[in-house]
């Protein structure tokens, strides 16, 4: 249990990008709309946000409870801290993070699974079934991740919980509303494949860490496996289904449009800078490059006109 007591000093007050949450009932597909990139006020507002239960007759909220499920690629460390933050929680711990924990106190020859990635075979030849094989990494990890969930009812805390190592199922969640909390649970599934590939593509991007995200592409036909039994199972536990997309977070709208407004402003001081060059010196041989210069703006504002959907 020493490993409980770090896991819960894990803080979800630092996220550096958080993607769009559509808002959602029972398995939702998010609409899709054509819009300028300059108007924001809609996709800001497409969050999830989870009625907030009635206060107990004490006054005070009932803590929650919060499992997200998904395979990689389907952004749930993003999603998982952008709730909590949104929630009001501070805790949101990953089950990648218990694994690295319980890894350092357990050797591989003790338990393979538990050093085997979620969507790795089992077997030297790839023989195995993918959804026993991803069964076998969830189970090792169980006993830790109701250790977590047995601590934040003892504490009266709220928590989210997020991995590719969680099996969707009622266990924890009816224990912990047993236990005077309220608690639901969510799977991050994306239906098409292609759509798939782009976002484990771009998280490899985003996390400069490409080799790792190859060679879940290279596993990819097991990993879609491993999603269809995640459906049957969140379906069959009442979880809410989500369909993730990769639609432009608003957010990235935003720094895109900064960044255009930056660069015009910059290009436009380069040109006043040759022109006044050429006036002090009596050179004119920068012509060339004000022509390049006024190429590139012409660029940046033409991008800046195109619509985008959000």
């Amino acid at each position: 249990m020493r490993f409980l007591s770090f896991l819960f000093g894990i803080s979800a007050s630092c996220v550096f990008a958080f993607q769009p949450i559509p808002r959602v009932s029972g398995h939702h597909k998010p609409s899709h709309r054509r819009r300028n990139a300059t108007s924001l006020q809609a996709g800001v507002k497409q969050r999830l946000t989870f009625n907030s239960p009635p206060p107990l007759r004490d006054g005070k909220f009932p803590p929650k409870l919060i499992l997200i499920a998904g395979c990689p690629g389907t952004g749930k460390s993003t999603f998982g801290m952008s709730l909590a933050l949104e929630q009001g929680i501070l805790k949101c711990i990953s089950t990648d993070t218990v694994r690295a924990v319980m890894r350092s106190y357990v050797p591989e020859s003790i338990s393979p699974p538990l050093h085997r990635s979620s969507y790795a075979p089992a077997s030297e030849d790839g023989s195995d079934d993918p959804v026993k094989s991803w069964i076998e990494t969830c189970k090792v990890l169980e006993s830790s991740v109701e250790g977590l969930v047995e601590d934040a009812i003892e504490r009266g805390v709220s928590l989210v919980l997020e991995g590719v190592s969680i099996r969707p199922s009622r266990k924890w969640i009816d224990k912990f509303t047993a236990a005077g909390g309220t608690a639901c649970g969510v799977l991050l599934v994306v239906s098409n494949e292609e759509t798939h590939k782009k976002l484990l593509l771009k998280r490899g991007f985003m996390t400069g860490n490409k080799g790792a995200e190859e060679k879940k592409l290279k596993s990819f036909d097991r990993v879609r496996l491993i999603q269809d039994e995640m459906i049957r199972s969140a379906k069959e536990s009442g979880w809410v289904l989500i369909e993730q997309r990769v639609d432009p977070d608003p957010l990235d709208v935003v720094a895109d449009e900064l960044f255009r407004v930056a660069s015009c402003k910059n290009a436009e001081e380069m040109i006043t800078d040759f022109e006044d060059c050429e006036v002090s010196s009596g050179i004119s041989g920068f012509s060339n490059a004000k022509e390049i210069i006024r190429a590139e703006l012409h660029d940046i504002m033409e991008t800046s006109s195109e619509e985008i959907e959000i």
